[in-house]
Parts: C-alpha cells; structure tokens; sequence
C-alpha cells in the first residue's frame, strides 16, 4: 500500500468530485467568518486528495471541500494549499468523504458560545477583539454570549437541534428554572411560533414585581399591562410592554449599584452573559493562604454586579479579574504542593556494602534497636513570596514617596550619590541632568553668581574653574537629586531597592502622607493594611462595625488609636518587591 504525503497543491489542479455529500457549505454570515480566518491564519489542516486520471484537473479534493473552495476565493487559483495525498479507489475514497464530513459537522451555536466566552476571559473582556480572534461579526458575537446564560437543557436542546436558535436566545432572559420549565411544556405541547414564544418571554422578563429598580412611576404607565389595578395601588401584577425602557431602567440601577462599590473594592464591574470564564473567586486552597490575603491590595481583586437573569442585581465579593496571573499562582501553588509532597531522594546503597563510621542504622535494623525517626512536621506550603498588581493610586502614591525617600538617601550617602551618577554617565544618560535645573541646585547653595550663563562648554568650565575648590569638591554628591526628576516609574523604583532604605523612617500610616495613602484606597486595600499591621486585631469586634460605615469615618478611627504603635509598620504595598 502506498504511503500518503504531506505536499502543497496549487488550487487550480484540485475539483471537488460530485459525490461530495456537503452539499451546502455556508450561509452568508458564516461563510464571511471563514474567509476572515482564512486571510488572518491560513489553512491550518490539510486537505485530503487524491490523485486521478482522465479527469478536469490531476487532484480531486476528497475531504476539505470548505476549504478548498474559502481559499479559491481568497487566495486565488495560484494558492498552494496544504494536502494529505493519498492514492485510493472510487469507493474508498467516497467513504472517507462522508465519514470526514460526519465527524467534521460545524459546531453548535451552544459550543460556539462556550468557546466565545473563553476567548472573551482571554482577552480580558473586551468584546470587539474576541469578535475578530474568533473571526465574529460584533452582532453575531453578542448574540451567541447570550446563550451563556441558558440552562444546561437549553444549551444541550441547541446541540441536539431539538431546539431552535432564535427560541434559545429569548429563553437566555430567563432565570434558569424558568427556562427548563418552558423546555418540559414544550416536549408535551411543541414548540410555540417565534411570535408566540416572544410575547411569553416578554411576559415573563419584564415582570415589574421582579424589577430590580423602583417601579413606582410605572404604575400609571401606558405600557403597564395592568395599568387599570396600578390605578388603585396595585402593581404587583404587571409587566412592562415598553422593552427598551425597561432594559434601560435595569442598566441604570446596575450601574448605580456598581458606582456604590467603586469606594469598597479596587474593581467592580456588571457580568453579563457570556463573561462565566471572566472572573474566579479567589480561595487559600487555590493559591495559598498567604498569596490569596495578599490578594485583596491588587488592582484585579474586585466584586461584580450581576446582569444575568438567574442572579440579576446581585453583588459578589472576593473576585479575581486577573485571569492569567490567577492561572500562573494557581499553577506555581500546585507545583509547591506537590514539591512537598515529593519523598526525598535517597541514594541506593551498594548491595552487601558494610555501614561505615557516622552511618546512621537502617530503620527496623536490630542496630537501631528501639530508637524510631523523629517525626518531621509539615512545612506550610507556600508557592513563593505573595506578589500583586497594584492600583494607580497606589503607584501614585509610591512615586512620590519613593522620590522623596531616594533623595534623601543620596543627600546623606555620598559613595550611592557618586555611583548614581556614574551609572547615569555609563548608560548614557546624560539626559536626566537639566542645565537649569543643576544651575538652580548650584545657585542656592552659593557655589555660582546668578547673572552667569554657559554659552558653549567653554563658558560652562570657565565658570567651574571659579569655583572655590572647597564647594567644587561637593558638586558631584549633589548631583544625583538633579536626576531624580525624570526618573520613569520603573527606574525609581529598582533605584529605591538598590538604596535599601529603611521605609518606616519616611511612612507612618497615621501621620498626614499615610492619611493621604488611605483616602486614595478602597476600603478592601485599607482592611487588608489593617489586617497586616495589626490594628484589625486591636479594636477587635469594632472593627467589623466601623469598616461598614462611611469611609472617611474608617479612615478616621483606624488613624486615631490609643495605645497602638504606628512607627515601624511599613504596609506592604509600599515596599518594591511586593509588587509583581
């Protein structure tokens, strides 16, 4: 039998043979994803060919026939398109042709809209780029998140093709129960018109009791359907005929739930159909108990606001935003487990090999008589030192901290001032040194006469050479604060690890730049400094009681403590190497 092999054919010697049973291979819409993915990746499978003879051209297309034609039309006939070719009979060959395109069959749209919602995790919720990942149109995208939110029944009716997609996407607006309870009434009496299904959906979605804004003004409404019982007070019945104003009634108290919460947590956003991959809820047993209270300063960690029918208008605390770095700590934390976990390795023994001098005896030996190992206790597993992505406030806030600390250690360290320097010189760096700036350092301290100017390097050494040496000798220490300015965010702080300082002689949490520290924080940030520093453990119970109430009233208790020690206790996002 002859082996088959990989080669690339130009399209204009491949047909497509009659008994290919993909008769039809797309609708408009679909048929334009193809080609989009096609342009943007190429044919990633190869085709299955065969050779023939006596035929319109030498190759016939047995499996690939989609393919083959997307590529026709995007590529041209020249297109060198990837094929398995493999010598076969008439009868094999239109075997394999039906069993591909059996075992080929397109996805569902319910398969489709789990593979979308993955892609949409990935690219950190932002539809428009998930679209063209997965060669989408934005409306089409849109509509298959939507199925996210029906029920398993649903979803598995959809793959069935039991259920049809424009029913499915109007069940998707119901709770969960409800949707399966309309799927059980449709086994025994089939499935009602679009129409009819429609007008039950809107029924039961626009239900005014179930509102989560205050429906009171739509009692006398002319879209309320029991407007004549809303007349005398009663408007438990009705649901609202006007969809539009509807959604748009439950998007504002969505958004006004979510801007409640922007003084609680770093990031808080409305979860639709669609975002299930989008955030996780952080847990010690994932990630470690140390990384996951570290988690709570970073920039990810967050609440959401629900926009799915089955929880719509609820609020979840404790979640993670941040889907690769939760990926890669819960990867590092197993790796750390199962490090633990790992027995030591032993060195084998030669056979018959006597024990020599300081050899422990083997266990169960009667050298080792009685005497058992003492029991090693288990080290807590840790993946490694907690690190987070810090909020711009905090960043902010270490800038300018950071700036203020660095030049005082150059003002007080002359060999790190002169290193500074000379590592400024050496990276050619020269930039960070301002003329004006320097002239303005020199003239307060005495060292140049005000009405000077340095037109060329000439002029500027000649007036160098007038300087009394005594000061001369002490421009370069001073140098180094010039620098400062220009720093970028990453260079100041790789400058702050290199000086090394002792950060609690320049922070106090309850001196006025600490005070500033917490007014820019979420209230989740400032627990978690509590936390960490021990002032939750100090006032106890109260504690939980003051943390729910006004954020300025917190940050003024928590400031204002008796008895507590503040001086010496640096929080952790303050320190470079907590930030990841």
């Amino acid at each position: 039998m002859e082996t088959p092999t990989i080669a690339g054919i130009a399209l204009r010697d491949l047909h497509v043979p009659s008994y290919n049973p993909r008769r039809k291979v797309h609708d408009d819409q679909d048929w334009q994803d193809f080609k989009d993915s096609l342009k943007s990746k190429g044919v990633l499978q190869a085709i299955l060919a065969r050779p023939v003879q006596g035929k319109k051209t030498p190759y016939e297309v047995v499996a690939g026939q989609r393919r083959f034609l997307g590529s026709l039309e995007v590529f041209g006939q020249d297109y060198q398109i990837p094929a398995l070719i493999k010598v076969m009979t008439d009868e094999e060959a239109e075997a394999a042709s039906a069993a591909e395109n059996l075992q080929r069959e397109p996805m569902s749209p319910a398969e489709e809209a789990e593979a979308a919602a993955r892609e949409l995790a990935r690219c950190n919720g932002d539809r428009e780029e998930t679209a063209k990942r997965m060669n989408m149109s934005r409306l089409k995208l849109d509509n298959r998140l939507k199925l996210m939110a029906c029920s398993p029944l649903v979803r598995q009716r959809l793959i069935e093709r039991r259920l049809k997609l424009g029913v499915a996407e109007m069940l998707s607006g119901l709770t969960m129960v409800k949707q399966d309870e309309l799927v059980s009434q449709f086994d025994k009496i089939g499935i009602p018109s679009i129409e009819d299904v429609s007008a039950m959906i809107l029924s039961l979605t626009k239900a005014l009791p179930s509102a989560i804004f205050d429906p009171v003004d739509c009692g006398a409404c002319a879209h309320n359907s029991a407007r004549q019982q809303a007349m005398f007070g009663n408007i438990g019945e009705g649901h609202c005929l006007d969809a539009v104003c509807f959604d748009n009634k439950t998007e504002a108290q969505l958004q006004l739930t979510v801007d409640k919460l922007k003084d609680d947590f770093q990031r808080v956003e409305i979860v639709r159909p669609g975002d299930n991959f989008r955030v996780i809820r952080l847990t010690p047993e994932s990630i470690g108990e140390s990384q996951a209270i570290a988690c709570r300063s970073c920039k990810d960690f967050g609440a959401a606001v629900s926009a799915m029918p089955n929880k719509l208008g609820k609020v979840s605390g404790g979640l993670c935003y941040g889907i690769e770095c939760n990926e890669t700590k819960v990867k590092d934390f197993k790796a750390a487990q199962e490090a633990l976990n790992s027995p030591p390795p032993t060195a084998e023994k030669p056979s018959g090999a006597a024990a020599g001098p300081g050899t422990p005896p083997v266990e169960g030996s009667k050298a080792a008589g009685a005497v058992k190992p003492a029991k090693a206790e288990k080290p807590i597993t840790e993946a490694a030192k907690p690190t987070v992505g810090l909020s711009g406030a905090v960043l902010d806030f270490r800038d300018v901290l950071y700036r203020k600390v660095v030049f005082k250690e150059l003002a007080v360290n002359s060999e790190f001032n002169a290193r500074f320097v000379m590592a400024i010189v050496l990276n050619s760096q020269g930039r960070l040194f301002k003329g004006e700036e320097v002239k303005s350092v020199f003239l307060k301290k005495g060292w140049m006469k005000s009405d000077l100017s340095a037109y060329g390097l000439r002029d500027a050494m000649k007036i160098m050479m007038d300087i009394p040496k005594e000061h001369a000798l002490n421009m370069l220490p001073n140098l180094g604060a010039v620098a400062l300015t220009d720093l970028t965010r990453a260079e100041l702080k790789d400058l702050t690890i290199l000086a090394n300082p002792d950060l609690a002689n320049y922070f106090t949490l309850n001196d006025e730049s600490g005070k500033m520290l917490l007014e820019k924080l979420t209230k989740t940030e400032i627990c978690a400094i509590c936390d960490e520093i021990g002032i939750t453990e100090k006032m106890g119970k109260t504690f939980r009681s003051i943390s729910g109430g006004k954020k300025s009233e917190f940050i003024k208790h928590i400031t204002s403590l008796v008895d507590f020690e503040y001086k010496g206790k640096v929080p952790n996002v303050l320190r470079p190497e907590f930030e990841k």
